[in-house]
């Protein structure tokens, strides 16, 4: 596989980060137990999956869906113009993560941006989590899973947040100092998101949770406001791909 393409200067932040890492206990012949799994999974579902080992900036593995439709050569796939913006996102995440001494293998990245699929540039949704670390922690392999966005309509801008996988929080870093960063949906949101993705009318809901179909109905807006997004079933369709429902 190639070496991942060099940016500007977000990819030297986030070069610069990855240095902070001590990977000198690495046992770099070590292969990880869930490689081969996540290799047949690939290869089963057709997915759109590479591994990145963090500390050769090299990506490992891709899966055949994902040369053929997005190259092995590393990020070149990614929209010229986004490809900043999309370093950042991975500099900003391991800020957050390293400031606040959260442990990383409970968080994953979910970004949005362009890029070419094929001979077009697309709209694409893409989920980073790191699946492996070393002796100390550091996280080694990362696992990419892209697929197209249902919502291609512009104006873009390069989107991305935060998912805690054990208790299904999404938030979006700031990038201003001393501000408080705060979960996009609620816990009752993802409550009323989650029963409406099992086909259940704001009534029903109202019945299930106690609460009012007014309430109801003020969630489901709040929900798209916060998600953008038109539509509930757009809605349920993100946070179903960042994993957020099945961790209700």
């Amino acid at each position: 596989m190639k070496k991942r393409i060099n940016t500007t200067g977000a990819w030297e932040e986030f070069e610069n980060i990855l240095k902070y890492f001590d990977y000198a206990q690495t046992n770099h012949s070590a292969s990880g137990k869930l490689m081969e799994k996540i290799k047949l999974f690939a290869h089963e579902t057709d997915s759109l999956l590479a591994i990145y080992d963090n500390i050769t900036s090299e990506m490992v593995y891709a899966s055949d869906s994902y040369c053929n439709f997005l190259g092995d050569d590393g990020w070149s796939f990614v929209h010229p113009d986004d490809l900043d913006a999309v370093m950042r996102c991975s500099v900003i995440s391991l800020n957050y993560l390293k400031e606040r001494g959260l442990n990383g293998a409970d968080y994953k990245l979910i970004r949005r941006y362009r890029a070419k699929v094929k001979d077009k540039y697309l709209v694409v949704n893409e989920n980073l989590r790191a699946f492996e670390f070393d002796s100390v922690g550091n996280p080694w392999f990362s696992l990419v899973m892209i697929d197209i966005a249902f919502n291609q309509s512009l104006p873009h801008t390069v989107e991305f947040k935060l998912l805690n996988c054990k208790t299904g929080e999404i938030i979006i870093p700031s990038q201003k100092a001393n501000v408080v960063d705060k979960p996009i949906l609620s816990k009752r949101e993802l409550e009323v998101l989650s029963l409406i993705g099992n086909g259940l009318l704001s009534k029903e809901i109202a019945n299930q949770l106690n609460i009012s179909v007014h309430t109801v109905n003020t969630h489901r807006q709040n929900i798209l406001e916060k998600l953008k997004v038109r539509t509930i079933f757009e809605a349920v369709k993100s946070v179903t791909t960042m994993g957020m429902l099945q961790e209700i």
